[in-house]
């Protein structure tokens, strides 16, 4: 545990240094993903928006991912909003049907659960996840197809950029970078930040993925396609404060799941690399 400690301190530090470098620098192997998978011409993508009290932006976030001719799908999926953003879900879905869907919770389940419903709900090749808050362009969508093209078998990250420095406060700044590098270890991947709120992988491997008890999801999503051999790519994304409403993520609160869930896949990870034990983390 203190060589792990010792190694998430030394990646931290590395990434202020050069938050650009390559995972061979930053000292990780290379972990075989899927190979042999062929490229495509065409691919389908659903884009599912989880939106919890999100009344003030979802309607532009909807308008300007219409404007993107690579996404098939819209899938909206209202996490038991209080706000008005139900009725609003369900109003897009009405006039832009068949291209929007809306999904209606009966009540606050979290992110996770958000984002696995919408999954149920398209049939596409791919699902491209996107929060509503508009804190980073719905235009990025666009820069994730042509990773999938290319090989289906991709999972797709976005990596807030230094503008972070002005738009997100010094400790989630912190965290955010502790997280990531303690992830970027145990998947042996660089991993430059783990909770951007666009992400994209195949929906079949979506659909495998075991949510955790985390309202929030993102690192099963990255362990998920760690397990599944995915290659993965991120995606250099530009940050900005929220045009309205507030962070739904509770910092102590959420560090503490996060950290549970990252403290079992190091103990996973110490269990298997035990004298007559072999393979990766489940």
């Amino acid at each position: 545990m203190e060589g792990t400690i010792r190694s998430i301190t030394n990646h931290v530090r590395d990434c202020r240094r050069d938050p650009e470098r390559s995972d061979s620098a930053a000292g990780f192997s290379e972990i075989p993903h899927l190979g042999g998978v062929p490229s495509r011409d065409s691919i389908s993508c659903s884009v599912i928006i989880p939106c919890f009290n999100e009344v003030g932006t979802v309607v532009e976030c909807v308008h300007r991912i219409l404007t993107l001719p690579e996404v098939n799908c819209i899938v909206i999926v209202d996490d038991g909003s209080t706000d008005g953003s139900r009725d609003v879900c369900a109003s897009l879905a009405l006039r832009y049907s068949p291209r929007v869907t809306s999904v209606l919770l009966p009540e606050n389940g979290g992110k996770n659960a958000a984002v696995h419903a919408g999954a149920l709900h398209t049939s596409d090749d791919v699902v491209i996840i996107f929060d509503a808050d508009l804190t980073i362009d719905p235009a990025y969508i666009g820069d994730v197809v042509p990773h999938l093209r290319h090989n289906l078998n991709t999972f797709v990250f976005g990596t807030r950029s230094a503008a972070l420095a002005g738009s997100m406060a010094p400790i989630r700044r912190v965290g955010n970078r502790v997280f990531a590098a303690w992830v970027s270890i145990l998947v042996r991947r660089r991993i430059a930040d783990a909770f951007c709120g666009l992400k994209a992988m195949p929906r079949s491997t979506l659909l495998a993925t075991e949510p955790s008890g985390c309202r929030w999801g993102d690192l099963d999503l990255i362990f998920a396609a760690a397990n599944h051999g995915l290659r993965f790519v991120a995606l250099p994304v530009e940050y900005r404060r929220r045009p309205s409403g507030a962070s739904k993520m509770k910092l102590l609160r959420s560090a503490s799941t996060f950290g549970a869930i990252c403290l079992q896949r190091t103990l996973q990870s110490m269990r298997q690399a035990l004298p007559g034990r072999g393979g990766h983390p489940a």
